[in-house]
């Protein structure tokens, strides 16, 4: 059973986020933002999130075509999540006095190889080119 949130109730789901978060930065363009770890309840908005990208960001994403996360790769980007091997981080940006999640990015070591590993970063389309990106890098 999904739950549908109304406008108000999801503007006040994501200022409780907000305050979760504790790293604030200020993006290229000058917006503020925060950057704090995906959890494991933010399973159904990064699946919510992802359908609102473009088909060209969904695209590069995954370097394929991925219309929607199905549940074994909302697995494999949330649940498998351990902060070690496996760190995501969301970025949140206050879109007019309303936090509002604008990137992830996260980084996946190789089990094989463990000083090699995999980075991913996805902007939503609004907020590309903005810095999303370049903030998290470093992290």
């Amino acid at each position: 059973m999904s739950t549908l949130l109304s406008i108000e109730d999801e503007h006040r789901h994501y200022q409780r986020r907000a305050a979760e978060l504790h790293d604030r930065i200020v993006l290229r363009d000058g917006t503020p933002a925060w950057v704090g770890p995906l959890q494991h309840k933010d399973r159904a908005d990064l699946a919510r999130e992802y359908d609102t990208l473009s088909d060209a960001s969904k695209w590069h994403r995954f370097l394929g075509g991925v219309p929607h996360l199905n549940a074994a790769m909302l697995d494999a980007l949330v649940d498998d999540v351990d902060g070690l091997d496996h760190v995501a981080l969301i970025v949140f940006v206050d879109d007019h006095g309303e936090p509002t999640p604008a990137g992830i990015g996260r980084i996946v070591r190789h089990e094989q190889v463990p000083d090699a590993a995999d980075i991913a970063i996805t902007v939503k389309d609004a907020w590309q080119g903005r810095g999303i990106a370049s903030a998290l890098v470093p992290r």
